[in-house]
């Protein structure tokens, strides 16, 4: 009927998409699982018809205990006829966490019918009564999931792993209800023994600091990641959507042996970080991936990365003095400015490096040459303080302004620069005005200083790159000044990063380009 059976997780055809062919080979990375809840048969018909809910899946996973009313074994046909992917059937009794009200052999008729109609697996609990019972007649048809509300103690983990060795499934399931993002380490840890034992799995956190563990359990060498489709919502928190997996971190190329680099801060979950940098690594074949580690402590994310063999991490709001305090060893433009963008993990221990005055110096130099220019640099924060430090190297009289002008004063003075209140900016102050304040992220219209304040001659870099035009880039153009996006300044910070892990630069254009791709998608959904 439409529906493709499998015997493992790397034999079967992948979904169109991104220029893929159905039927292709795949590749070892993992699989994308798009999971969907329909409440009704005419909602599943609907999303079937939906052709963007496929286009980035590898399989789906259908959430059969969430259809009204129950569904009967001689309808499985029709449920699953259509599907061109391969499905799991999930059906999750109540004291489970799911929504089934029938009885347990009413289930169990359920999956079987499932198995019959083609359905590549079940997914069954570990400690559900007939579990053992599935396992003795369809084994490698069978996903086994174990599922924890809260973190499991050691010995709990080692017997859910020796239950699943014995039983050996098509493939296992640990999933952890969390509160701190690193309790998800030890699932991903046990993930890894069923996975030298031959067992495909997939090991992950549920909740709300959920969506880290997520990409880290996949790109650690777990056969799957379930994600979210376009239309409807997710099926649990912290679910990534299929086309941000696909098309920006690009899933199909990860493998456990690749180095793994992440961007960490509050929020990260849309940075362009992963998107330029996984382009980067794909232009030149390099065997490293990027991913987004959002989580709001950064002493909670770093212990997740570290567990996870993390190589180097980007650093941004509001961790870059978090990420300086945690370094062995700092750079001196590090140290200077009080703040590090830039972390790499080597010998066991993090080294820091600040790459944002690189950043704003790249983004200048095409339309300025700031020695001997006067420079007002907007704000105290880590960047404000980084490029303060870089404009003073290369020559510029630099003054600090900030909204705690006392602050601004102490800030000012370990850069060797002039530290002022932000309302003491007047016009004629400066001839090249940065702003590294988080004005204008919001769609308020505020800007950092009255933009009368602008007489028309000045040149504005403003550091946000979303939206890739600010209040303050329209009000200073409105004014006659030349304008400079944050994006420029984001492509230099990026590329100088790239240098101090690998030695070299990115091929040129690369993470421009696909920045620009992914900015264009956004523009387009908006």
């Amino acid at each position: 009927p439409g529906v493709c059976a499998l015997r493992g997780f790397a034999e079967y055809p992948r979904a169109d998409g991104c220029g893929r062919t159905r039927g292709s080979p795949v590749s070892d990375g993992p699989k994308i699982c798009v999971s969907v809840a329909p409440s009704s048969l005419a909602e599943l018909t609907a999303w079937k018809a939906d052709a963007a809910n496929l286009a980035d899946a590898d399989m789906i996973e259908l959430r059969l205990d969430a259809i009204q009313p129950v569904l009967l074994p001689d309808q499985m046909g029709e449920v699953l006829r259509g599907f061109e992917v391969p499905i799991i059937a999930t059906c999750r009794m109540a004291a489970e966490g799911g929504a089934w009200t029938a009885g347990e052999e009413d289930r169990i008729a359920l999956l079987q019918a499932c198995l019959a109609a083609g359905a590549a697996y079940v997914d069954i609990e570990l400690d559900a009564t007939a579990t053992e019972a599935l396992a003795a007649v369809e084994p490698g048809r069978l996903l086994i999931s174990k599922h924890w509300s809260k973190p499991p103690t050691a010995p709990q983990l080692r017997h859910c792993v020796e239950r699943l060795l014995e039983l050996r499934p098509g493939a296992a399931k640990l999933v952890v209800a969390i509160e701190r993002v690193d309790e998800a380490t030890p699932v991903l840890q046990a993930t890894a023994d069923l996975r030298r034992a031959g067992i495909p799995t997939a090991g992950f956190a549920m909740g709300e600091p959920s969506a880290a563990s997520r990409v880290l359990a996949a790109a650690s060498g777990d056969a799957w990641i379930y994600a979210r489709a376009p239309m409807g919502e997710a099926t649990a928190v912290g679910q990534w959507s299929a086309r941000r997996l696909r098309r920006q971190l690009r899933v199909e190329r990860w493998a456990a042996g690749f180095e793994r680099f992440a961007v960490v801060g509050c929020p990260v979950r849309q940075s362009l970080s992963p998107t330029i940098f996984n382009a980067a690594f794909a232009a030149v074949g390099r065997e490293a991936l990027y991913l987004p580690l959002p989580g709001k402590r950064f002493d909670e994310v770093l212990r997740l990365a570290e567990g996870a063999g993390v190589a180097g991490l980007s650093v941004t709001m509001p961790f870059k003095t978090d990420a300086l305090a945690v370094a062995a060893t700092a750079s001196d433009v590090a140290r200077r400015s009080g703040a590090a963008n830039t972390l790499r993990r080597e010998d066991g221990a993090w080294h820091a490096h600040n790459t944002d005055g690189e950043g704003a110096l790249s983004a200048l130099a095409p339309h300025v040459d700031v020695n001997g220019c006067r420079v007002a640099v907007l704000g105290a924060g880590g960047a404000a303080r980084a490029a303060a430090c870089a404009l003073r190297e290369a020559g510029a009289d630099v003054a600090l302004y900030a909204r705690n002008a006392e602050r601004a004063v102490r800030v000012a003075e370990d850069i060797d620069c002039v530290g002022r209140g932000l309302t003491d900016y007047r016009a004629g102050a400066a001839e090249v005005l940065i702003n590294a304040t988080p004005v204008g992220m919001a769609a308020t219209g505020e800007t950092p200083i009255p933009t009368t304040e602008l007489r028309g001659e000045e040149i504005v870099l403003d550091m946000i790159y979303r939206p890739e035009t600010t209040s303050f880039m329209r009000a200073a153009r409105g004014r006659g000044c030349a304008a400079i996006s944050g994006l420029e300044m984001f492509l230099g910070q990026a590329a100088a990063q790239h240098c101090w892990w690998f030695g070299e630069a990115p091929t040129p254009g690369v993470m421009r380009r696909a920045a620009a791709v992914q900015l264009e998608a956004e523009r387009e959904m908006a």
